[in-house]
């Protein structure tokens, strides 16, 4: 395991313990300012740096320079800078603290301004949850997200199109999602944060490369479906994590051969997707849905007689293949009278089956308005 993905744990230690206590948790990407945490909870900020040391034989010197240091790094009156220490095999085996130095009536309750949150959150650059809210084009030529922070309530984030780490034509569908961005600067007369999701993703890039493995199962939601072009057929974007965006052609993101795309496979939904194929050096990750999920074929039950609706895949002369679950495609001979078509939803009855031979007869016996 490489130093920074022991550290990376440690934070993610961290980070867990804090969210249990109460605390809402912003985490500094690639631990590139001083402090790796920022923790909240209306009432304290803490600014936390973890340091990891392999053993006992760590100089106690070098721990007291870094809290000095860290002491000289400045902060919100009121907030707590903390120096959290990570042994390798026992976990935090030592925390020291020092809260800023503040005047204040007693009984006074310290309350994190909105601000103080956000330029924290910039200078550490941690990573903010936000809301695409409408695309718009401020001097009438190039266009940009307007943000809502579920967070700070009453500021505004905006991200031009060469921040947003998609093409412009593919921004739209966006609005009304979930993001992940980082503050680039503040305006707090206008009530305006200027934001970046293509470095947040950057980020979740270099994460996926070090951790991600084939045959590995991860967490992905659905940001668009993007239509048929470019030698492509119908594809889902797909988020796998951190804003990181993986095209899934149709055949790896649905069993079903008949159902739109957007109804299987909606914006927003979450799904689970097994990564097949890692290759950081080409800059190539593939991910299949299908490969996440059981097969339909060995939780259905059909008996001879059975009556069942589905939906007709394909249709010649000869056969009549209709969908009765997404992935369970039964054969059925073609009606002596009227007409059948791709798409149609009809009525059959159960002929035979085999789950052992993945066959399915059908008997059409009829349309289904």
């Amino acid at each position: 395991m490489t130093n920074y993905r022991r550290g990376y744990r440690a934070e993610l230690a961290a980070a867990a313990e804090l969210r249990r206590d109460g605390y809402a948790v912003l985490r500094a990407a690639g631990s590139k300012g001083p402090f790796d945490l920022v923790a909240f909870n209306g009432r304290t900020v803490r600014f936390i740096q973890i340091k990891r040391v392999r053993d006992g034989r760590s100089s106690r010197g070098s721990l007291s320079r870094t809290a000095e240091q860290l002491g000289a790094v400045p902060v919100p009156p009121g907030a707590v800078r903390e120096l959290w220490v990570w042994r390798d095999g026992r976990g935090f085996v030592e925390r020291r603290k020092e809260v800023a130095a503040v005047l204040k009536p007693e009984g006074y309750v310290v309350r994190a301004d909105v601000w103080e949150h956000l330029h924290a959150a910039m200078e550490s650059v941690a990573h903010l949850d936000a809301i695409v809210e409408r695309v718009t084009w401020p001097d009438g030529q190039s266009p940009v997200w307007e943000l809502s922070f579920p967070d700070y309530p009453g500021v505004r984030g905006l991200v031009p199109s060469s921040e947003t780490g998609v093409s412009k034509d593919q921004m739209p569908r966006f609005v009304g999602q979930a993001i992940r961005v980082v503050v680039k600067g503040l305006d707090r007369e206008h009530g305006l944060a200027a934001c970046s999701r293509r470095e947040a993703v950057a980020e979740a890039w270099r994460q996926i490369w070090e951790t991600y493995r084939e045959g590995q199962v991860i967490d992905a939601v659905v940001r668009a479906i993007l239509p048929p072009g470019d030698g492509k057929g119908p594809r889902v974007l797909l988020d796998v994590g951190g804003g990181a965006l993986v095209e899934v052609p149709r055949a790896k993101a649905t069993r079903s051969r008949v159902l739109p795309l957007r109804e299987v496979l909606p914006p927003g939904r979450q799904v689970k997707a097994k990564v097949t194929r890692v290759d950081p050096q080409a800059g190539v990750l593939e991910v299949s849905v299908v490969d996440a999920e059981p097969d339909p074929w060995e939780s259905i039950d059909f008996r001879r007689g059975d009556f069942v609706s589905g939906t007709v895949a394909y249709c010649d002369s000869r056969h009549v293949f209709v969908e009765v679950r997404p992935g369970v495609v039964g054969l059925a001979p073609p009606p002596l009278r009227g007409t059948i078509r791709a798409g149609d939803r009809v009525s059959c009855a159960v002929a035979s089956f085999s789950r052992e031979e993945r066959k399915l007869r059908l008997r059409l016996r009829g349309k289904l308005e």
